[in-house]
């Protein structure tokens, strides 16, 4: 018999309206007019064989990595566990407030953004006091893509794999998924939404679960919607990517792998990521009037004019040491299904990889439908970075996750090994 316990809370972490809300190009000044639904901090504590994990999902654009620790630390402590066992990551909603430095992309409102610990840490405080048996289901199925490759307009490579766990309490089951793709669904518009993580937990609430969606790996992905027009999606394309992931969970819960063995685990490994700083200052100058060139206006030369001043004002130091330091690296077991959070924009590629070199696939069910390695990856979790590029990005000096991005989230590219790092790394901490 399993001794296996879960529980769910959640807190209300809508922010007030005239919030500048975060995405869509530079110096917008979108501001909060109206909320579609609320945006909330989302989590489940599970305990068994005297391990206790909480993993939380806000629908949040991100945190940087001192702001996540020092949240993560706060709930470890109150929960006596290791801060490995504290999973804390974010949807990335653009619908949403800055709640990082992101350069040029929404200001920070300070009195809201002090305000999120304690609704985030009061969420894993009622999941750990709404805590009851339950017995365990995971699977994974490979979902109707609601995403494309952005880069190639494609759907290829995509990452349509929907993983998920399902704790069967009698009460009411938890679901826990993660599917990627960006979360930008309704474009730059004053709406405040959860976007379309939101709409699969509300989808999974009128059949009566409660429900957590992560963010995968979705640097490179973006809504369906966005292959006929950029930023124009509508509540009904929510309402139809909600109820198609829908049904794929609810195969999940019907036809997943029953678990009856407790075995919980988590571990996290710091790194440093190496950073390719320009050679002299005058590279430096040149990639500035390259920024200019790009767009002619006045939103990007005020982007170009900050990130300037802020490289020639860093360089010296990052010549000397070119790392971005105090990476997590995190890996979870929840009995069948094992979990790779990463605190970046990742592109679909990491996972795809990842899969069958960490994992041999399961058979395919009995109806016929493909099932995938037991995998659910995370992005956007404890922490964000910026993109994780594929490698293969690093060729094109135009492409924009890899080039013009890091200067929106810090002021350097990554190296272009970094794929290669990351992923010797996940395979290394997953043993």
């Amino acid at each position: 018999m399993s001794d296996l316990i879960a529980g769910y809370g959640e807190s209300v972490i809508t922010p007030p309206m005239g919030v500048e809300l975060c995405g869509y190009g530079f110096y917008r000044e979108r501001r909060a007019e109206t909320v579609l639904d609320d945006l909330k901090a989302r989590a489940v504590c599970v305990s068994g064989g005297g391990t206790l994990l909480i993993l939380i999902a806000c629908d949040l654009i991100g945190f940087d990595v001192a702001t996540a620790d020092a949240i993560r630390k706060a709930i470890a402590a109150e929960h006596h566990v290791p801060i490995a066992n504290v999973l804390l990551a974010c949807t990335h909603t653009h619908s949403g407030p800055a709640s990082e430095f992101v350069r040029g992309c929404g200001e920070i409102a300070p009195e809201y953004v002090r305000r999120l610990p304690e609704l985030i840490a009061a969420a894993a405080r009622r999941a750990a006091l709404d805590r009851g048996p339950c017995a365990m289901r995971t699977g994974s199925e490979q979902a109707e893509p609601i995403g494309f490759n952005r880069r190639f307009r494609s759907f290829n490579p995509i990452d349509p794999t929907l993983s998920a766990i399902i704790f069967e309490r009698k009460d009411f089951p938890i679901c826990l998924s993660a599917c990627s793709c960006h979360a930008v669904t309704l474009g730059p518009s004053a709406v405040v939404s959860a976007d379309w993580p939101g709409a699969v937990v509300k989808a999974m609430e009128r059949d009566g679960y409660r429900c957590v969606c992560f963010q995968g790996f979705c640097g490179d992905i973006d809504p369906i919607c966005y292959m006929h027009k950029w930023g124009s999606g509508t509540s009904a394309d929510l309402d139809l990517y909600g109820l198609t992931l829908k049904q794929h969970l609810l195969n999940i819960a019907r036809n997943g792998q029953s678990v009856k063995l407790t075995a919980l685990a988590a571990v996290e490994k710091r790194i440093s990521l190496p950073l390719e700083v320009p050679p002299d200052k005058t590279t430096i100058d040149s990639e500035y009037r390259a920024i200019l060139a790009r767009e002619n206006n006045a939103a990007f030369k005020k982007f170009a004019d900050e990130w300037h001043k802020a490289a020639d004002r860093e360089f010296d130091g990052l010549c000397r040491y070119p790392y971005l330091d105090n990476i997590p690296i995190q890996a979870m077991r929840l009995n069948g299904m094992n979990l790779i959070a990463l605190p970046a924009e990742v592109f679909c590629e990491y996972g795809l990889k990842l899969r069958p070199q960490l994992f041999t696939p399961p058979k395919s069910a009995s109806d016929g439908r493909r099932l995938d390695s037991p995998l659910l990856t995370i992005g956007y979790a404890n922490g964000n970075t910026g993109y994780w590029p594929a490698k293969t990005a690093y060729a094109d000096q135009a492409d924009y996750a890899a080039y013009l991005a890091p200067k929106i989230y810090a002021l350097f590219p990554f190296a272009a090994s970094l794929e290669d790092t990351i992923l010797n790394v996940c395979r290394k901490i997953m043993k």
